[in-house]
């Protein structure tokens, strides 16, 4: 029987709430400085500040307010409660990584939940632990280590596991309600993290089909009803996104979308395969993520009635999978949903090869070796992240903040890429490159593809240019520039300050 078929005990509540306890002291330990915010996080800080500060959900630059892929890239379910503290607290980093911690929690609770009702009270709790600890070579597939920044992943992966927590017992008790609540956890997953729209749906077609194949009525009705309600979800913030920005702005971000976009999806990129492949075979999920996966579709095909709730995991984790290698362009975070979730079927293979649900599995050569494995796992890269939290912190973007405060007077007007430098100053005029541009770059540097990369930025005039890792991955402001136009007159860490000279000798 799954182990959701129980009660809590005491026990069990006790212990759940002393590892998300644990989880919080992890989650806050130097959440201000680590991990050093970079430029993802301060592009999503953008809209936010803004909704705050001045009602306007859109990122600002020197010229005014854009309308442009930030304000979908992750959606108010993030942004709104950011915004919210900013009113009440201030705008500051902190606070906008509490939310984010919030989302942290709900994560590994639902993830704890998921595993118990699908697997039982052990799986569960080994999947917390793996969810927690586990990953691979690049920090940006650590859940800790996304859950302490502003970025959408981590609260996707919560609506998600939510979505399938309601989704067993829909099809299992034909609640419709469940199913409409099923579809909502979808449709949010997906306005959080805009990846999700090809890939929730396509999981839920899968087990569309499949029940329908099997006869499964109920299943199938309750795929269809959640899918139409995921997708609803997203049609309907789409409506109050276009009354909220209105008509000229929203084809603005349209058009913006495409451009962005277009470089990257125009052609299938052997490329990001390559890249994506080389990646999973590198990872650890080549040696339990892949057989876990293999053993639970395995099980599944041999069950007479599969158990609906673990058929939609397997169909959302094999759709993810499928999507991270044929049609992103092969970054390690983007396999963080896949990741997440196999940590789950990790768990139910190594307790079922130890039999550690056995009172006495420990003491045997098998249990010993499956329950060292299982505690190992995580062994292979954690320790990076706890030395980063223990090292030394970062301080490079607040030394820099306060050396444009006291060198520079309001209205200075100064170019970058790096919009967290840009986050809580609203007294200087940055200017930030085109939204289209990152897509063009991202594709010529990441894929190969030639483009036009042809970036006049001089025409903003600025005095001051900021470059940092965005801008240096990119080699966005060409070397005899900053070589004959610029002088460099500070660093911190991983930020060049240059202050640009006149038209005629930048020339």
């Amino acid at each position: 029987m799954p182990g959701g078929a129980h009660k809590f005990s005491r026990l069990e509540t006790a212990t759940l709430g002393g590892v998300l306890l644990a989880a919080v002291a992890l989650a806050l330990f130097r959440l201000d400085t680590y991990p050093a915010s970079w430029f993802d996080e301060g592009w999503f800080l953008q809209v936010p500040r803004n909704l705050a500060l001045f009602g306007q959900y859109a990122t600002l630059s020197a010229e005014g307010f854009r309308h442009d892929d930030t304000v979908l890239s992750v959606a108010p379910t993030l942004y709104a409660p950011i915004a919210i503290l900013f009113k009440l607290v201030g705008v500051s980093l902190v606070p906008a990584r509490l939310v984010v911690v919030a989302y942290l929690l709900a994560a590994l609770l639902a993830a704890y939940l998921v595993a118990r009702q699908l697997y039982g009270r052990a799986v569960g709790a080994a999947a917390l632990y793996l969810l927690l600890f586990r990953m691979e070579a690049d920090p940006f597939t650590s859940t800790l280590f996304l859950g302490r920044q502003v970025m959408g992943e981590v609260p996707a992966l919560a609506f998600v596991l939510f979505g399938c927590l309601a989704w067993r017992p829909a099809v299992v008790r034909g609640r419709v309600g469940l199913s409409v609540a099923a579809g909502i956890m979808f449709g949010l997953a997906i306005v959080t993290k805009l990846q999700f729209v090809l890939q929730l749906p396509a999981a839920l077609g899968v087990v569309a089909v499949l029940a329908w194949r099997a006869g499964r009525r109920l299943e199938l009705s309750a795929a269809i009803v959640a899918a139409a309600v995921s997708m609803a979800t997203l049609g309907g913030w789409f409506l109050c996104l276009w009354g909220i920005l209105g008509t000229a702005n929203a084809r603005a971000l349209l058009d913006n979308l495409v451009a962005l976009s277009a470089p990257q999806v125009r052609v299938v990129s052997f490329t990001a395969i390559g890249q994506a492949m080389k990646f999973l075979l590198q990872s650890t999920f080549l040696l339990a993520g892949l057989p876990a996966l293999l053993y639970a579709l395995l099980q599944t095909w041999q069950e007479r009635r599969p158990d609906p709730g673990r058929t939609l995991l397997l169909s959302v984790i094999i759709t993810c999978l499928g999507w991270f290698v044929f049609v992103s362009v092969g970054w390690p975070r983007y396999a963080y949903p896949i990741l997440a979730l196999a940590n789950i079927l990790t768990a139910k293979l190594l307790i079922d090869l130890g039999d550690l649900t056995s009172p006495r599995a420990i003491v045997t050569a098998r249990g010993a070796a499956a329950a060292l494995m299982l505690l190992a796992l995580p062994f292979g890269h954690v320790r990076t992240v706890a030395a980063d939290l223990l090292a030394a912190p970062d301080h490079s973007v607040q030394e820099l903040n306060r050396w444009i405060e006291s060198r520079t007077p309001a209205g200075t007007r100064i170019e970058t890429w790096e919009l967290e430098v840009a986050f809580a100053d609203t007294a200087r005029r940055y200017h930030f490159p085109p939204v289209r541009l990152v897509g063009k770059m991202i594709a010529h540097v990441q894929l190969g593809v030639q483009e036009d990369l042809t970036y006049d930025f001089m025409q903003f005039q600025p005095q001051y240019l900021i470059i940092g890792r965005f801008a240096k991955w990119t080699a966005l402001y060409p070397k005899g520039f900053l070589a004959h136009g610029c002088r460099k007159v500070a660093t911190f860490g991983e930020y060049d300050v240059y202050e640009v000279a006149g038209p005629a000798t930048a020339s």
